[in-house]
Order: structure tokens, then sequence, then C-alpha cells
């Protein structure tokens, strides 16, 4: 009994002494410590901890709304700390209010000073310029701000007073440090008209210019219109511009809500709903438009839940008056190549599966092997960027698509958090023009192009490896070429050595042959689009360009055999119609249809015929004569290196004739355009200039003595002339930037 007593009186013991401890902990955390008051000796306000004010009430005499009274509570309904409930009631700009706690905190004083009892008129302090009250847990600091102290320069007096203040007393303050406590209640304001982040809003409801658009957030995260278009999905990038320029509507400049009523009257402005997600927090509605006061932007009035207007960019009225038909998303996926991770591609019983591997891909079914990154990469640009045209879910046969004729799955990759896959599915019933596509995320029918239905079905055409070839130029034996109903042959003899066979009587160009191996040699696919060209689509089935290859190949081996020597291969490449970017082009040797690109075709279009008829070099002409159009005319004649003028014309410079010299020298045309007569656009009747040529005996052998330049043009993306050597039946492009400087120069 007693051992039970005493276990009574220890735990009593430890009780009180436990409920001593509390109460002390209390009662210190409420006062200002020895210690503290010695860290802050210098400090003006002898105790001061930011998080424990509640209250704080500025009052300067001779400002507009010389007093404003500022309060911390729970966050509101709008998630502000502190509000300003006079001389008006709105949220007040929590990180401004922090600015002005933390300059109450870091405050120091210039000195102390010794005041009197009468001393206070004399300080300035029975008419003060302003009063500042905050309320910092039990102390209630009361500063006054008096007049100027005679020391140190551009000081003031400051009285510190109130209840339970540890330091009271008059002292000398910088003015500076005067002006930031006692600031005007606009600085304190918050500038943020629109509250609401874009990932907190739940409705978006836009009106007046741009029209009416009911914007809500989707259920996959995205966004969509409430009813118009039957609810169908936001384009990412338009959305988009639309939230960056809510979240631009931040005050520049705040003015009076009569202001801005008076500058968006009879104006055609937007009228903005902004409902957020968390739906104890009010709805946010604003007007934007008219012209700021000042001249510089445009005005933005809060009507609920606070009454504010400021000046905001004129540029957020792009996003803000963007039209529904412009928000509309068309594209039958909102993910981007790099977003997906996953791609399944069904169509009846065939079927395309493919994962990102690595930095590549791989596919998955109908076999399993890497995909080329490039093809791949490719592949997913084309989905995610194919397009159709929404039509009404009544115009289409929605029941269709309980057992579609395919089916495209695309997983985003695990960064797009929450994101489901998105599903295509592709109607039973498909017309020669293209198909309908049910995009399930928003139940939107799409219509799409014949061509774009294609990219809908399983094609291993479009994985594969975009090079053509692996071998080398040295490899052709002969190129003919029919291309845009010019036909030419070419035969390689040697090792940069070529007979032109057909156009027959002309001079082969050999640098223009080497360009047209190399190209043919590196010819690559931009990008496959088919298996094959049976309805003749692409225009290959029934191609009316053709290039053929004559190739001498390694001969390929058996395993455990030697290599035995070479074989003659032909390969036909077919061209078909004019695509975006290139033409659609074939391969005999192999399936499908690619796109090749422009500049390659033109490649194949050009001449092979020599190109140097207009190079005249001092050491091979003996005297050049040149006839511009309005009869003006110079003669050269050779010395050495370069021309020289005869004694009888009027002198050129020497910098002139040196000019001239390499100008003719350098006159290598871009290439024969046409073969046969001169045509009357060109210009060649009624030359610009004429150029007779007397060569040297060594030099003369199948050389044109006169040619002309005729008419300007473009050719192939150049700005050209046309022109004409007399002993060539045909018409040449020279490049106006190597011509002009022969113009230039005399």
């Amino acid at each position: 009994m007693i051992a039970i007593r005493r276990v009574w009186l220890v735990n009593g013991s430890l009780a009180i002494m436990a409920l001593a401890l509390l109460v002390a902990v209390a009662v210190t955390s409420q006062s200002v410590t020895t210690g503290e008051l010695q860290a802050r000796r210098s400090s003006l306000l002898g105790s001061f901890r930011s998080e424990d004010v509640t209250r704080v009430v500025i009052d300067r005499r001779e400002a507009p709304r010389s007093r404003a009274t500022l309060e911390r509570s729970a966050p509101d309904a709008r998630g502000q700390t502190w509000t300003i409930l006079e001389p008006f009631r709105e949220g007040a700009d929590a990180q401004r209010v922090q600015e002005l706690l933390d300059t109450l905190d870091s405050a120091t004083v210039a000195r102390r000073v010794h005041a009197g009892k009468n001393s206070r008129k004399r300080f300035g302090l029975a008419e003060p310029r302003g009063i500042l009250n905050v309320d910092v847990g039990p102390i209630s600091y009361r500063l006054t701000w008096g007049g100027d102290a005679p020391s140190p320069h551009g000081a003031v007096y400051l009285e510190v007073a109130g209840k339970g203040v540890p330091r009271p007393g008059v002292v000398a303050i910088s003015k500076q440090l005067a002006e930031e406590l006692f600031v005007n209640v606009d600085q304190l304001r918050s500038r943020r008209l629109m509250p609401y982040s874009a990932t907190e809003l739940k409705q978006l409801a836009l009106r007046g210019a741009g029209g009416l658009r009911i914007l809500v957030r989707a259920d996959w995260g995205g966004w969509r219109f409430s009813s118009r278009y039957d609810g169908a999905r936001l384009n990412r990038g338009a959305i988009d511009r639309v939230l960056i320029q809510l979240a631009r509507l931040e005050a520049t400049r705040l003015i009076e809500p009569w202001e801005a009523e008076r500058a968006l009257a009879d104006v055609d402005d937007v009228s903005i709903e902004a409902v957020p997600k968390d739906t104890r927090r009010p709805s946010v509605v604003l007007r934007v438009g008219g012209r700021c006061p000042s001249g510089e932007g445009v005005v933005a009035l809060e009507g609920r839940p606070d009454r504010r207007a400021g000046c905001v960019p004129a540029t957020v009225m792009s996003g803000l008056t963007m039209p529904a038909e412009a928000l509309v998303d068309e594209q039958l996926l909102s993910l981007e190549p790099e977003e997906v991770e996953r791609l399944a591609i069904v169509y009846g019983k065939n079927r395309l599966e493919m994962a990102r591997k690595s930095t590549g891909f791989r596919l998955i079914a109908p076999e399993s092997l890497d995909v080329p990154a490039e093809a791949g990469q490719q592949l997913l640009e084309l989905l995610t960027h194919a397009k159709g045209r929404i039509v009404e879910r009544k115009a289409a046969d929605v029941d269709s698509y309980e057992e579609p004729a395919g089916r495209i799955v695309v997983t985003p990759t695990p960064s797009l958090e929450g994101q489901k896959d998105q599903v295509l599915l592709v109607a039973q019933e498909q017309g020669e023009d293209g198909a309908h596509v049910l995009r399930t995320q928003d139940g939107a029918v799409l219509e799409v192009d014949k061509h774009t239905a294609k990219l809908l079905r399983p094609r291993l055409t479009l994985l594969r490896a975009h090079e053509l070839f692996t071998w080398k130029p040295e490899s052709l034996t002969a190129v003919q070429l029919d291309v845009e109903g010019v036909r030419q042959h070419v035969k390689i003899t040697g090792h940069g050595q070529f007979e032109l066979v057909q156009p027959s009587g002309y001079r082969c160009d050999a640098g223009a042959v080497g360009e047209l191996l190399n190209t043919l040699s590196s010819l690559r696919a931009e990008r496959w689009v088919a298996e094959n060209d049976r309805a003749n689509l692409y225009g290959v089935a029934r191609a009316k360009s053709h290039v053929h290859m004559s190739l001498l190949l390694p001969r390929a081996s058996t395993p455990g055999a030697p290599r035995a020597g070479f074989e003659a291969r032909t390969i036909e490449l077919r061209l078909g119609y004019r695509g975006r970017g290139g033409w659609y082009a074939s391969l005999s040797d192999r399936s499908g249809i690619f796109l090749l690109a422009r500049s390659a075709v033109e490649r194949f279009q050009r001449l092979l015929v020599d190109r140097s008829p207009f190079i005249v070099t001092a050491d091979e002409a003996s005297t050049v004569s040149l006839e511009q159009e309005e009869g003006h005319k110079l003669e050269l004649i050779a010395s050495g290196d370069k021309f020289v003028q005869p004694a009888t014309q009027i002198p050129l410079s020497s910098d002139a004739l040196d000019e001239l010299t390499e100008a003719l020298a350098s006159l290598r045309a871009e290439s024969a355009i046409h073969l046969g007569g001169a045509r009357a656009e060109e210009g060649i009747s009624e030359p610009r200039l004429t150029v007779q040529v007397r060569w040297r005996q060594d030099a003369a052998k199948g050389r044109c003595s006169r040619w002309r330049i005729g008419a300007s043009d473009a050719w192939q993306g150049t700005a050209i002339y046309y022109a004409r050597a007399d002993c060539i039946n045909a018409t040449y492009a020279i490049a106006r930037s190597r011509l002009d400087r022969v113009l230039d120069a005399l």
C-alpha cells in the first residue's frame, strides 16, 4: 500500500512539473527575452516576428486614401491570407505585404533621442506625418512619424510606443526608411486580376468579341467545348494561347473602376467568366477591351468577386478573341510525336504495333525487329499531325463503330501522368475520297481524306529505312532519263568519262553528269506513303517519267563460297504526281510508294548538255567584243592572263578590267533548259548583250564564236538570264549573279 502511494506521489510530481514547463513555455513565447533584446539592440523594433503579425494600420496623413487597414486571417475563398479592410475591401498582395513586414523586421535606427516632457511638439510628433500600428502577438506597436531631424543628414524623427513595447522612445531614422514603412494602400493591392492559374480552372466562358465560347475541363485533363461541335476537344496549342493571355491579366497600372467602365463603353470587348475546380472558391468575372486611359494597353475590369480595374497589355486580346472554329481540334490525336510511348494500328486481320526502345523504336507485330529511328519518328509525326474535318454525329453512322474496320491505339509516355490511351475507330464503310473516324476521347467524328485514310492501316512500308541505295556512283554504267517529255541517255565509259548518246549531236557536260550520278547513289525517301499504287492514287502506276539505272554490282556469294565477280542490274525509278515537298515515286526492285525530294527531281530534269560555251579566258581567246543593247561596244585584247583595251577606246579602270576578266572566266551556265530554237519570251532576238570571240587556233575547235544574252527570268528557284550560243541549238540559263558582274563592269 505504501509502495502504491509512492508511485502516485512520483507521478503527480511529474505531472505538476510538466504543466509548469508548459506554462513557462507559453509565457516566455509571448514575452521578449533578454537575449532577443541584445540581438536587436540596433533594430527599430525590440521584438518582431513577421509570422505573428495579425493586423497593420497605416495612416499617412497627407496622402490620398490616407488610412489603410490590413488584417491577416486563414486563407479566404481565393486563397489569400491578407485582406484590405479599408478604404475598400479586397484581397491584398501577399508578397507586397511580406515585403513591408520584412522592412519592419530589418529596420534600424540612426540614433536614439532623449525626449523630455514637452518635446513632442519640437519633434513634430504632435502633428505627425503618419501613424503606423502593427499588432505582433501580445505587442501592439504604434509608430509615429514626426518632423525632420538635424542629424544625421536626411533623417526624421519617429516615436516607438504602444502596448507591451520592449524599447519605447524617440529615434531618428532615414527618410527613405520612413517612406518604405508608410506606404500607400495602392502599393499593397494585388495587381493580379485573374487570380486562378490554368490548372485551377474548371470552366471558362468567353463572350463578346470572338463570339460565345463555353470551354470546360474534360475528364482526360484537356479542354473541350461545353456543347458546341458536340462537345469536341480543343486544340492544345489554341487553348494554351487563351490560357497564357489569361495569366497575363496582371495590371501594369491600377485604375478606378469608373475609369474602366468609361473606357469599355461602346467597344467590342470580351467578357470572361472563370469557374474554379474548388467549389468553395468564387467565380471571377472580367471585361477586357477598350483603351487604357494612359494610352498603353487595354482595360481589364473585375466585376466579381472584387471590383477592381487596371491596364493590361493589348496583346492579351489576340488569345481572348479567338473564335470557336480556331479553337476546335481537328487533329486525330492530341499528342506530339515525342509524347507517344506505344502505337498499335489494327485493320481487319492485319496489325502493326511499335514501341519506344532507348533512342529508337522496336516493332512488336507482325514481327519483332528494330525500326530505324528516323522511320519510326516520321510515322508518329504523320499520325500526330494528321487532320480531318469534324462532322455532326447525326450525319455519321455512329453504330458502324461498334465493330469498326480499324482501330488505332496510342499510349502516352509515362511523363504524361494521368493521361490515358487515345483510341481512334475507323468506320466500316469508306468512300473513295476518304473515311470517317471516331475519336473516342471526346466522341467527335472526323472525315479524313484518302491520303490520311491510308495512314490508318498497318503498313510496314512506312517503317522502312529512308536511304534507298547502298552502292556508290562508280557502280553506274549508264543512265537513261525520260522526265517531263525530255529523253537523255548517258554512258559511263571510264572514270570521269561520259558519252551523251541522246540527244545526239551535243557535247556532254561532265560536271552535270557527275552531279546526276551523286544524286542517284544518295537517293532517299523523304517518307514512305503506301505499299502500292494499284488505283493510281499517286500517279506512279501509270507514270510518264522514268529514270533507268544500269549498274555493275558485286555478285552475292553463297555461304562458304567465294564471291564470284560482278553482275549487271537495272533499276527503274518511276515518278508520279507532285506531292507536298516533292514527287511520289517507286522503284522496280522493291514494293512501296515514297516521296522523293523536289531537288532530286529537278536534277533529273536538267539537260546533260555542255554548260561551258559562254566561258571565255584570256589564255584561249585573242579578242573579245561585247556589245550592249543600247549600242555601247567594248573591245578586249588578251594580254597574258588578262584582257586589256585597245588605245582607241575610252579606258576602263584596272579594277574594272580585272573584274571583267574574272567574270568572263566564270560564266558557266546553270543548265541548258531546252533544246531547239529560241522562244519569243526568251528575248534572244533583241539581246541585252552580244559577245563575239576570236579564239586562238589551238582552242578554236568545237567552240562557239558568238553568243547572246536575252531576257531575265526565274528557273528552279534561281534568278537567271536566257542565253544562246550560235553553234548550239539550245537555250541556257545563266545565273544573274554571274552575268551581272559582266554588265556592271562595262
